[in-house]
């Protein structure tokens, strides 16, 4: 059973062929069920026989295993060798071709460098060099002395003092790093500190150095009022938010150059504070107290006129008065111009009503068509799947059908507004065009971003077709932005694009494509109030918190369109025997048409103050009826200091002219009254 050569088997192939006892395998299994100790099973092994010379075999079995294993896996030095040959010609290759691409310059040869050209400056020059205390520590003893036939420049620095190296330096150097602190004041609660620096606990309201206290940034006049002099309380302006009292004489507060806040819509501005949008809106007193200025009597066509009202203030003590001064702007239109007929076509989405803005559009539709000339008609689209004709040739005795279908109209959202288009540019074109009428088409929409590039290019002909025509396009994108990135260029190149998200710019814009030319009629208004010092013992100025106040330059001027108007409101408390004359008012403005300034001067005497609530100024109660609701919800300082409610402003409501009460904006009026006392009682 043995092989021949043992030393290369396997050691199972040995052990397989190595004899054993017949009974070996019985007696292990034996001994493995049997429980025996470690004494007896030395005994039991002791009785097992191995065969002559097993040993030897399992040793030279596994010696002969190691003797093998080099042999499975022979190393190829022959590989390691052809790599790393391949390896040392490829850097060799590389190295020798950047040193062709970049060769060593030679020493022996000069190098050419050629200098950028220098751009050619009209600034003077300006030395950049040391400075006579700079020179003076200067060693120049070993420099050569310099030629006398030198240039100017070089001769002056000759006539300097050299100071002798030798000597020790008898200035010190200037200090280059200061201290944090050094900047401080050495009152470190003054209002200059407080104003800049803003500390932890410190109000910061206002943010630079106090010069002048102006207008809120959030308003587009120019208002520069109440100098900061001793005799006005920037404290009390600084704690409480609102404007102080300022008793006269006092030379610097004399005269008042008053911010003028324009007159937006009632809508507008009573959805802004009563909506409820989970975020408290701010409650602007000097833009409800102009809520009054619409009330203005109006001024005559393509003129501005000052208007001035005063009587008793109801909610304040009784000797305290209301002086109210504002502008106001008569039609932008002229008289002798031709004939309009409007094709407007409205895209009216979802996204546009439930934004609000469609409110503003509507309301804008409706007021147009009461400044539209007798001889103007309109005709209004509706761009659906179907687009269609809702009104047509409608004239300014129209104007309560053409209200109740702007309010009939629902939203859609149908991809449509390319074909809108293409239907109210046929309505246009069906108006007859004899002699000069014109004849705009006014597309109203928020998402003239949607069209492609396809579409455009079939809207081009249709667009060069009607503008052969004399059908003028005007593009209304009701948004925040006119810009539409790429897809801009298209709409301005195809007419006029007018951008509004609120009521007022939209009137603007629509009454600019109605008359056919700008509705601007003011710029660069600036009212300013001197008070008779014999006449009013103090005065203050109605708004203006300190929350909107900066100090600086202010915005941009305030400008009048046509039908528009821009007041303020003054708390006075006049002396008890005194001149008639009370204030003088003094409006300046420029007329863009001409360019040159205008200025209107106007006295408020005792005998214009109305002796009481009933016979005040329809203004004036609007304006009253307003800022008492404003400072209820924002819990003003003196409508908790005169123990102002509610119940005393719903009494004051029901005695209001009857007048104002048949005004068109007084249920909004009554809506903010309203939310005034839920605020008020609910706690919200």
């Amino acid at each position: 059973m043995d092989s021949q050569d043992p030393q290369h088997d396997d050691l199972d192939d040995i052990l397989r062929r190595t004899p054993t006892p017949h009974d070996l395998a019985a007696r292990l299994i034996n001994a493995a069920q049997v429980e025996l100790d470690d004494a007896e099973i030395d005994d039991s092994l002791r009785d097992i026989h191995l065969p002559d010379g097993l040993v030897d075999r399992i040793l030279h079995s596994s010696r002969n295993q190691r003797a093998r294993r080099p042999e499975r896996e022979p190393v190829h030095w022959q590989h390691i060798l052809v790599w790393g040959t391949a390896a040392c010609l490829l850097v060799a290759a590389s190295v020798w071709g950047y040193q062709i691409k970049h060769p060593e310059p030679d020493p022996t040869k000069p190098m050419v460098v050629i200098a950028p050209p220098i751009k050619a400056v009209d600034n003077s020059l300006v030395w950049l060099g040391p400075e006579q205390s700079d020179l003076a520590r200067v060693d120049l003893a070993h420099l050569t002395p310099v030629a006398a036939d030198a240039g100017q420049a070089i001769a002056d620095f000759g006539r300097l003092q050299w100071r002798d190296p030798a000597q020790p330096y008898s200035d010190s150097m200037p200090p280059q790093l200061a201290h944090l602190a050094s900047d401080l004041p050495v009152n470190l609660m003054a209002d200059a500190f407080l104003m800049r620096w803003k500390p932890l606990g410190a109000r910061p309201l206002i943010n630079a150095q106090p010069r002048e206290i102006r207008r809120a940034a959030s308003t587009d006049q120019l208002a520069e009022f109440f100098s900061l002099s001793p005799g006005y309380d920037r404290h009390f302006l600084l704690r409480e938010n609102e404007q102080p009292f300022v008793s006269l004489p006092d030379a610097k507060l004399n005269s008042i150059t008053a911010p003028l806040a324009p007159s937006r819509s009632w809508r507008e501005a009573v959805r802004q504070i009563t909506t409820d949008s989970g975020v408290p809106q701010p409650i602007r007193l000097e833009e409800l107290a102009a809520l009054g200025g619409a009330l203005f009597v109006d001024a005559q066509r393509q003129q501005v006129a000052l208007r001035t009202a005063a009587g008793p203030a109801v909610f304040a003590d009784p000797s305290v008065q209301l002086v109210q001064v504002g502008l106001t702007a008569g039609s932008a239109d002229i008289v002798d111009r031709p004939p309009t007929h409007l094709t407007i076509a409205v895209d009216l989405t979802a996204s546009m009503q439930e934004s609000g803005r469609w409110d503003s559009v509507r309301q804008a539709l409706g007021e147009l068509i009461d400044r539209m000339s007798t001889y103007d008609t309109v005709s209004l689209v509706c761009i659906d799947e179907f687009s269609h004709t809702l009104v047509e040739d409608a004239t300014s005795a129209d104007a309560d059908a053409w209200r109740e279908t702007l309010r009939q109209m629902t939203p859609n959202d149908s991809e449509c507004l390319a074909e809108g288009i293409r239907f109210s540019s046929a309505v246009a074109l069906r108006t007859a065009s004899f002699g000069d009428i014109r004849r705009p088409l006014i597309i109203i929409s928020d998402r003239f971003d949607r069209l492609t590039d396809a579409v455009f290019d079939e809207l081009i002909p249709l667009v060069d077709d009607a503008n052969s025509q004399q059908v003028e396009y005007h593009w209304f994108t009701v948004d925040d932005s006119d810009e539409y990135g790429p897809l801009a260029q298209f709409w301005r190149d195809a007419g006029d694009v007018f951008s509004a998200s609120d009521e007022r710019s939209l009137i603007r814009g629509l009454q600019e494509v109605d008359f056919g030319q700008p509705t601007c009629l003011a710029t660069d208004l600036r009212l300013t109030v001197h008070w008779n010092t014999q006449s009013v013992a103090s005065y203050r100025l109605v708004g203006c918190q300190v929350e909107a106040a900066g100090l600086g330059s202010g915005q941009a001027p305030l400008e009048l369109h046509g039908e528009e108007a821009a007041a303020t409101l003054f708390e006075v408390v006049l002396t008890p025997d005194g001149p008639n004359e009370v204030a003088r008012i003094e409006a300046t403005w420029r007329d863009p048409a001409t360019g040159k300034a205008r200025k209107e001067t106007q006295v408020v005497s005792r005998l214009q103050f109305a002796p009481s609530w009933e016979a005040s100024p329809l203004s004036l109660q609007a304006a009253q009826l307003a800022v008492q609701a404003g400072g209820l919800m924002r819990e003003s300082y003196f409508v908790r200091q005169r123990g102002g409610d509610a119940s005393e402003l719903s009494a004051m409501l029901r005695r209001t002219n009857r007048q104002l009460v048949r005004h068109g904006e007084f249920a909004y009026l009554e809506q903010l009254i309203r939310a005034a006392e839920r605020r008020r009682t609910n706690g919200f």
